[in-house]
C-alpha cells in the first residue's frame, strides 16, 4: 500500500514538474490564461465577450432610433398646430399693433425685445386656455403678478374668461403667459411690489394696473411720483385715481344710519359711576407712521382714555375679545364699545383721502368719532356736523377741554348724532355709494377687486380695438396713454404729531 501511494506521488510531482516546464509559472500563482478557460456549456470567455459587446451595441441602436422617431414626431404636430392656427386665425400677427403704433410682427422681428421662435412660444402658450373656439384666442390677456392675490381661485384654475362692461378678456396668474403678444395688463397688489420682482424687461404693449386700498405707509416706494408714473391705471383711495376706492371700508349708507345709539341717558350713567372714560381707544398697532400714540399719551393727560388693545393699554377686553382679526367687528365687541360717547379714529397714515373701517365704525355705533387722519375726511363723513377732526385744535391740551364741555352739555352732543334721525346729507358721499358698481365682499364678482380688474379690462379692451382699426386706418387716432399720478397715492412724509423732531426718538421701523 505504501509502494503505491508514493508511486502515485511521484508521478503528480513529475506531472507537476511538466506542467512548470509548459507554463512558466509556480503553483502558487494565482495568474491563469483566461483565453483557454471555458465555461459550462465549452463557450469560451472570447465568445462571452463579443456577445455581451454585439447586445450593448443593439441596445444603443435601439435607443437612438427611439429619440429620433420622437424628435421628429414631436416637431411634426409643432407644425401641424401652426398650420391650423394659420388657416383658422388667418395669421394674426400682422394686425397685432403695439402701443408705439408698431405691429407686433415687426416688433417681434427686433432684436431688442423677442425673436419670431419667442412669439411662436408665446402663441403656443396661449393654446392652452379655457376656449374651444380658435377664434375666441383673439383676446387680450390680464396676468396679476402678486403671488397672493388672485380673485378668480376659487373657481378652480389658475385662468377665467371675464365679461365686463366694454370688452371681454382672459384673466390668469400663470406667469407663463407674460412673454404672449395678448397679454397686455399685469396687475400689482401695492402691499406685495417689489421693483425687483417686477416683469422685467417691461414690453412696449404691457400696461402695468396698481391696487392698493391702503396707505403706502409699509411700502413707502408708492409714495415717490417716478414710480407711480410707472402703472398705466390705478385702484386707490385717493379720489383722483382712475378707479377710486375710497369708500372701500364702507358697506353701504345704510350702515351708517341702521344701528340706533345707545342712549344718551346710559351713556351718561356709565360715566357718572366711572365705569367709562368718555373715550376709548382701540388699536392693535403701535408706533405707525401716523405717530398717533404720541398724540393719545398726551391727550391722556388732559381727559380720561379707556386704551384697550396693544396700544397704550389700560384696560382689558374680555379674553375672547382681544384678537384683533377675529374680534373687531363680532356683535360682542360692538355692543362693548357702543357704550362710549366718543371714539378715536386715528389712521395709521396721514394721506388725503385714506379713511378705513376706524373711521366709518363710529358713525354706525352711535359714537362721535374724533379722527386724525385725512385733511378732508369731513368729504365722506354723513353730514358736516358728525365728527371731531384733531387739526381743528392747536393742541391735544385744546381738543381735551373741547371734549369736556361736549360730555357736559347733552344738547350739545346730540347735534353730532342727528344724521342718525334725518339720515346721510353729504351729497358726494351720497352719489359716490349711488354711482359705486362694486360692493365690500372680497370674493364676490362685484368685490372692488374683480370691479378694478374689469375696469383694465375695458380700458386695454378699448385700445387694443384701436389698436387694430389704427393699423387698417392710420387716421383713426389711438386712446391717450394713461399714467399714474402722486395724488393717486402719494403721501407726506411722516411726522410727529407731538412736539418738535429734534425732541423725539423715533423707531426706525413703522408697522401697519
Amino acid at each position: 500500500m505504501d509502494d503505491k501511494l508514493r508511486k502515485r506521488g511521484n508521478q503528480k510531482d513529475s506531472s507537476t514538474e511538466e506542467s512548470l516546464n509548459n507554463t512558466g509559472e509556480s503553483p502558487g500563482d494565482e495568474k491563469e490564461d483566461t483565453s483557454k478557460r471555458t465555461n459550462r456549456n465549452g463557450s469560451s470567455s472570447e465568445e462571452l465577450e463579443y456577445l455581451e459587446v454585439k447586445h450593448v451595441v443593439l441596445i444603443l441602436l435601439f435607443v437612438f432610433a427611439l429619440f429620433f422617431t420622437g424628435t421628429y414626431m414631436f416637431f411634426n404636430a409643432i407644425n401641424s398646430t401652426n398650420s391650423f392656427r394659420e388657416n383658422q386665425l388667418g395669421n394674426k400677427e400682422n394686425h397685432f399693433v403695439s402701443s408705439d403704433n408698431k405691429p407686433f410682427s415687426e416688433k417681434f422681428s427686433d432684436g431688442n425685445t423677442a425673436t419670431k421662435g419667442n412669439q411662436q412660444q408665446s402663441e403656443a402658450n396661449l393654446e392652452t386656455l379655457p376656449t374651444n373656439d380658435p377664434k375666441e384666442l383673439d383676446l387680450p390677456t390680464i396676468l396679476w403678478w402678486t403671488d397672493m392675490l388672485y380673485p378668480h381661485m376659487l373657481s378652480g384654475r389658475g385662468e377665467k374668461k371675464i365679461e365686463c362692461d366694454i370688452g371681454t378678456c382672459y384673466s390668469t396668474n400663470d406667469k407663463s403667459y407674460l412673454p404672449a403678444s395678448n397679454t397686455r395688463g399685469i396687475m400689482f397688489y401695492g402691499t406685495d411690489f417689489r421693483a425687483y420682482e417686477a416683469p422685467l424687461p417691461r414690453q412696449k404693449w404691457h400696461e402695468w394696473a396698481l391696487l392698493h386700498e391702503e396707505s403706502p405707509m409699509n411700502n413707502y416706494i408708492l409714495s415717490h411720483a417716478p414710480m407711480l408714473r410707472l402703472f398705466n391705471h390705478t385702484g386707490t383711495y385717493g379720489r383722483e385715481s382712475h378707479f377710486p376706492i375710497t369708500t372701500h371700508s364702507l358697506p353701504s349708507l345704510e350702515y351708517l344710519t341702521e344701528r340706533q345709539p345707545v342712549p344718551l341717558a346710559a351713556k351718561n350713567r356709565l360715566r357718572g359711576d366711572g365705569s367709562l372714560a368718555p373715550i376709548v381707544y382701540v388699536q392693535s398697532h403701535c408706533n405707525v407712521a401716523s405717530d398717533r400714540d404720541s398724540y393719545v399719551q398726551e391727550l391722556m393727560k388732559y381727559v380720561d382714555i379707556d386704551s384697550y388693545g396693544e396700544c397704550l393699554n389700560n384696560k382689558k377686553l374680555p379674553q375672547h375679545l382681544r384678537d384683533p382679526v377675529q374680534s373687531m367687528f363680532s356683535p360682542e365687541f360692538y355692543d362693548s364699545v357702543s357704550k362710549y360717547k366718543f371714539h378715536l379714529a386715528f389712521e395709521n397714515a396721514i394721506c388725503d383721502d385714506y379713511v378705513t373701517e376706524k373711521f366709518f365704525r363710529p358713525f354706525h355705533l352711535g359714537s362721535v368719532p374724533i379722527h386724525m387722519g385725512s385733511s378732508s375726511a369731513r368729504d365722506w363723513a354723513p353730514d358736516d356736523h358728525s365728527m371731531i377732526n384733531t387739526d381743528d385744535f392747536g393742541s391735544a391740551k385744546e381738543l381735551a377741554e373741547f371734549i369736556i364741555r361736549l360730555d357736559n352739555d347733552d344738547a350739545e352732543y346730540e347735534k353730532y348724532l342727528d344724521f342718525k334721525k334725518s339720515g346721510v346729507q353729504n351729497r358726494l358721499l351720497i352719489e359716490t355709494m349711488k354711482n359705486r358698481n362694486w360692493e365690500i365682499n372680497e370674493w364676490g364678482r362685484h368685490s372692488f377687486i374683480t370691479a378694478f380688474e374689469c375696469h383694465v379690462c375695458d380700458k386695454i379692451y378699448e385700445r387694443w380695438t384701436a389698436e387694430r382699426r389704427h393699423a387698417r386706418d392710420p387716421s383713426v387716432e389711438l386712446p391717450p396713454v394713461r399714467t399714474g399720478e402722486y395724488k393717486h397715492l402719494g403721501c407726506p412724509v411722516p411726522f410727529v404729531s407731538v412736539g418738535k423732531l429734534d425732541d423725539r426718538e423715533l423707531e426706525d421701523e413703522y408697522v401697519i
